[in-house]
């Protein structure tokens, strides 16, 4: 499976400056489609993540895109 994740933008920046992060959501469509499948992450809306607390845990199926590429970078 091969997913395309949305590249950083200026509201993203604007978040990170003030302590907080962005999720992107990841639908499962492997088990759907079968392994030679392509994905295109969604991105969380801007104030839903200026709104969420730091330290809250995201629902089933989002994830921090810094969390994606240090997994993606470390092998």
């Amino acid at each position: 499976m091969t997913v395309k994740v949305p590249e950083k933008n200026m509201m993203d920046k604007l978040l990170a400056t003030l302590g907080k992060r962005r999720a992107v959501f990841i639908p499962d469509l492997k088990k759907e489609l079968g392994p030679y499948v392509n994905v295109r992450a969604r991105k969380e809306p801007f104030l839903q993540a200026l709104l969420r607390p730091q330290n809250a845990s995201l629902p089933d199926g989002w994830v921090y895109v810094d969390d994606l590429v240090s997994t993606e970078e470390d092998g």
